[in-house]
């Protein structure tokens, strides 16, 4: 009878042994079968990783069969973090050494992940990028860090509708780089210093109506710089010291910029195509040297009621002769009135487009105008009747 219940006893706990074994073994089978496997794709030179979870590129990347030195573009679908971006690439400030697995890539599309990291890249994150071409940011990023693509041969960027500043130097020295349209970023307010400083082929710029400030040097020798778009809404306030010194451009109307109340020095400064400027009504100031050396500029068109005042050499450098116009009652833009710029005294002035008034032709006095309109009947009548007589010789 004991030796029946021992047995049974001895059955009863290895059962229960065998179930603390099996039971988390099975368990940890499932889990392992639930997870997420590894969506990494290639065609040719080209990756694809999708449902990418943050700090995993590496090892998807090492799943496929080629090195990763070889990968020209690569997208990504998911969500990512810095470990994610350093195993691409990690930059460093310039002249110092950088490292990342992805030396050839050309392509980087993350517009379909979502950046885990305080949604701001960091310092230096791509630059000195031997290869980088193109580049598409991630969709919740809002800032980028200092240097963020400097010295790499971007040719074209797409921003994230979220952003709100781009970072000291972020495409310094990016000579490709032909084109930036920032107008979807509804929340950018900031375009830090040296911002685009020496993109070279940079022809065409578009800014969104939040934008608020453009610090010191952000487009300073950008010597394409043709197009720059200021939209009519625009919440622009300030325009930083030499910020598009050096630029192409041939025409800047400020007009909407209702905000605006000062250029600083150097702003225009050496512009050699600049033609035509239009300033806004809240303008209250222009410092020395602003327009320094832009010795194409011929129109000048203030909207202000009183004129703003003019530091010393603020327009030397421009042409002798040119035009600048004024609101109809505006005070203080003649010479005569003192209008604080000598470089301007030999120009034209003018009202709201038209010539303004002047006393050098009297008017004619009303009793004078019966005398005007005879002449002006007779005229007429003379014409008429010369028309009338050559008609009549060569019709015989």
């Amino acid at each position: 009878m004991r030796t029946k219940l021992t047995k049974r006893l001895n059955a009863l706990v290895l059962s229960a042994c065998l179930a603390l074994v099996i039971m988390p073994a099975l368990a940890s089978a499932q889990e392992a079968s639930e997870v997420t496997p590894l969506t990494a794709s290639l065609d040719g030179t080209k990756v694809t990783v999708d449902n990418l979870m943050a700090g995993d590129l590496e090892s998807e990347i090492q799943s496929l069969a080629i090195s990763p030195a070889e990968i020209t573009s690569l997208t990504i679908v998911g969500e990512m973090n810095t470990a994610d971006l350093d195993y691409i690439w990690k930059g460093a400030e310039y002249g110092n050494p950088v490292t990342g697995a992805l030396p050839g890539l050309l392509e980087l599309d993350v517009s379909g992940a979502l950046y885990a990291d305080d949604n701001a890249l960091p310092h230096y994150q791509f630059s000195q990028h031997p290869t980088l071409q193109s580049v598409a940011l991630p969709q919740n990023l809002t800032t980028t860090g200092e240097e963020v693509f400097s010295h790499t041969p971007l040719e074209s960027v797409t921003f994230p509708a979220g952003l709100t500043s781009l970072g000291y130097a972020a495409f310094y020295g990016c000579t490709q780089l032909a084109s930036i349209d920032l107008s979807a970023c509804t929340g950018l307010t900031t375009i830090e210093g040296d911002a685009f400083y020496g993109c070279e082929a940079l022809s065409s710029v578009k800014l969104p109506e939040s934008l608020t400030s453009i610090h010191a040097y952000a487009f300073q020798d950008c010597k394409a710089l043709t197009d720059i778009n200021f939209p009519a809404d625009l919440d622009l306030v300030s325009i930083g010291a030499y910020a598009f010194q050096s630029t192409n451009l041939a025409s800047i109307d400020l007009s909407a910029c209702t905000g605006l109340t000062a250029l600083y020095e150097y702003t225009f400064y050496e512009c050699p195509a600049l033609t035509s400027v239009q300033l806004p009504a809240s303008l209250e100031s222009i410092e020395s040297y602003a327009f320094l050396d832009c010795a194409a500029l011929e129109e000048v068109t203030f909207l202000r009621e009183t004129a703003p005042t003019v530091g010393p050499e603020a327009f030397l450098g421009v042409p002798a002769v040119g035009t600048l116009y004024y609101p109809a009652g505006a005070t203080g833009y003649e010479v005569a009135d003192g209008f604080a710029s000598p470089e301007l005294d030999g120009w034209r002035r003018m009202v709201s487009g038209l010539v303004a008034p002047t006393v050098t032709n009297p008017v004619p006095q009303t009793g004078d105008n019966n005398t005007a309109l005879l002449l002006t009947v007779l005229l007429a009548a003379v014409s008429s009747a010369l028309c009338t007589l050559a008609w009549r010789k060569l019709h015989g």
